[in-house]
C-alpha cells in the first residue's frame, strides 16, 4: 500500500513538471511493453503477460482486484484466460508515454477486453478501461511494469462538472 501511495504521490507531484526527452529506442521499448501485454492477453500466455511485470508490481485491474507480486497476477490472469476470458483479447491504445526520469515512465492507454467472435460479453468484457502503468528501466536495460492501474472509462459523452460551467 505504502509502494502505490508512493507511486501516486510521484505522479501527481510530477505530472505538472514538464516532460523529459527521451531517445526514440526508449520510448519505444517502453511502448513494447503495453504491446506485449496486449500480445500475451490474445495468446492466453500468463507467463508472457506476468513476464511484463516486476516481481513485486502493484496491479489493480478493472475488475477491482488488487495483486501485488507475480504470484498473484499470474494467478488471476492465468486462471481468466483458461476460464471466463479464454479467448478473448485486450487490444491496448496508448495514448502517451511520459519520462518520469531517464529510467522511470508512465503509459497512459485506454484498452477493452474483447469477448472472442460471436460470443456475448461477461464480466468487464466490452468495457472500455482507461490504464496507467508506470514502468522502470531493470538492470539488463529491459522495461518492467511496477504499477498498473486500470479502471472503467467514463461515458464518452461524460464532461465533467467544469466543464458544464464553462459553457454556461
Amino acid at each position: 500500500m505504502k509502494r502505490t501511495l508512493a507511486a501516486l504521490a510521484a505522479l501527481t507531484t510530477l505530472s505538472a513538471a514538464p516532460a523529459l526527452a527521451q531517445d526514440a529506442a526508449d520510448a519505444d521499448a517502453v511502448r513494447a511493453v503495453a504491446e506485449t501485454l496486449s500480445a500475451t492477453w490474445a495468446a492466453g500466455d500468463a507467463d508472457g503477460f506476468v513476464a511484463q511485470f516486476t516481481p513485486d508490481a502493484d496491479y489493480m485491474a478493472g475488475g477491482g482486484v488488487r495483486m501485488t507480486g507475480h504470484d498473484a497476477i499470474w494467478d488471476l490472469h492465468a486462471g481468466a484466460f483458461d476460464g471466463i476470458y479464454a479467448g478473448s483479447t485486450f487490444p491496448i491504445n496508448i495514448e502517451h508515454v511520459r519520462f518520469i526520469t531517464p529510467d522511470v515512465a508512465m503509459i497512459a492507454m485506454t484498452c477493452m477486453v474483447e469477448p472472442p467472435e460471436g460470443e456475448a460479453p461477461v464480466g468487464i468484457q466490452g468495457q472500455k478501461l482507461l490504464a496507467t502503468a508506470i514502468v522502470r528501466r531493470d538492470p539488463d536495460d529491459s522495461w518492467r511494469i511496477a504499477y498498473m492501474n486500470t479502471m472503467p472509462a467514463a461515458d464518452d459523452d461524460f464532461q465533467p462538472p467544469s466543464a458544464a460551467r464553462n459553457a454556461e
